[in-house]
């Protein structure tokens, strides 16, 4: 990317030069010499022309390529500024993630085995064969409920805060995809919501786990999904949600798959957030905000990136890369 845009702006600032340079010698040239000529006539004004014509043909040409490449200097600063800036925020993330994580695994731990104990003995409750009123019964299965929702809650710490040590596969990212995107088929048509899917074809496999590949693609549907039925309908507008998925990096070696719709899109201030374990901006409507920071611990493990790039009410992005492996390997 980066030596693209170089490589353009050097390309621009050439053309843009050469343009310049031929416009003062087709245009602006011929006119002003003859200019000179005509106020400065005679065999002992001569030297005297040349020397106008010259001296003025050199500060133009000279001013001119000095702007280019001035021109052309700062926006390469610019653009090496914006990539280091890019960078420090990337590695403040991944730091205070890592913060985060070591917090959550220190309390899921801390809460798993009297949470377990609870359910347990809940249970036992259940399982006794005791008469009990209608009203008893509902509290004890109520317990033990709510403990599985606190239990599945704690998981999720766990899958984002520990790297998981289990074997990796080569697992095509495709499928993932399609099996995944099967579950909302039927929704997406229904709520009026356009699905389109981009697949590049020889797509090269990845090195994941399958099923906890496809929770990480569910939860990306899903959050889209959510984002799209949350935005008004605007008869000038359709709802979008597109999947694309395509060789990247320089000599391929990566597998982006990236995630968009134009649904209400996020915050400014709350972009870097979403990473975060139980952020959300849905706990009215029954959000933990474990979802994305799962799917980023997974998406950790298996060695790849997930970044997220929004608009508030104009888009969401969720770009997720992942090594290519080749069937030989």
């Amino acid at each position: 990317m980066s030596r693209r845009f170089d490589l353009k702006v050097i390309l621009l600032t050439l053309v843009v030069t050469i343009g310049v340079i031929g416009f003062w010698e087709v245009a602006l040239r011929p006119p002003f010499f003859a200019w000179v000529d005509a106020h400065y006539p005679g065999e002992g004004n001569t030297q005297f022309r040349w020397n106008v014509k010259q001296r003025f043909e050199h500060f133009f040409i000279s001013f001119l390529v000095d702007a280019m490449v001035v021109t052309m200097l700062l926006r390469l600063v610019h653009r090496q500024q914006y990539q280091r800036e890019e960078m420090q925020r990337q590695l403040y993330q991944a730091s205070k993630l890592a913060s985060i994580g070591e917090l959550s695994a220190g309390v899921a731990h801390e809460i798993n085995n009297p949470l377990n104990g609870v359910i347990n003995f809940a249970q036992l409750l259940k399982d006794e064969d005791t008469p009990r009123s209608e009203f008893e019964q509902q509290m004890i299965d109520g317990i033990i409920y709510e403990g599985e929702r606190i239990a599945q809650i704690v998981r999720g710490l766990l899958t984002f805060a520990r790297a998981d040590t289990q074997e990796l596969q080569r697992v095509p990212f495709a499928d993932a995809i399609e099996t995944s995107i099967a579950l909302f088929g039927r929704q997406f048509e229904k709520d009026g919501i356009a699905l389109e899917i981009e697949l590049e074809p020889g797509l090269p496999l990845v090195r994941a786990d399958g099923s906890r590949l496809r929770q990480v693609v569910v939860n990306m549907i899903s959050n889209a999904h959510l984002a799209l039925k949350a935005k008004p309908i605007d008869p000038n507008e359709r709802k979008v949600f597109k999947i694309s998925a395509r060789r990247a990096g320089k000599n391929g070696e990566l597998v982006r798959v990236e995630f968009y719709d134009n649904g209400i899109g996020i915050k400014s201030q709350d972009v870097g957030k979403v990473f975060d374990p139980f952020f959300t901006t849905r706990r009215e409507t029954g959000g933990t905000g474990l979802g994305l920071s799962v799917s980023f611990g997974i998406i950790r493990d298996f060695g790849g990136t997930i970044r997220v790039e929004s608009e508030e009410g104009k888009f969401t992005r969720f770009i997720i890369e992942l090594a290519a492996v080749h069937k030989t390997h």
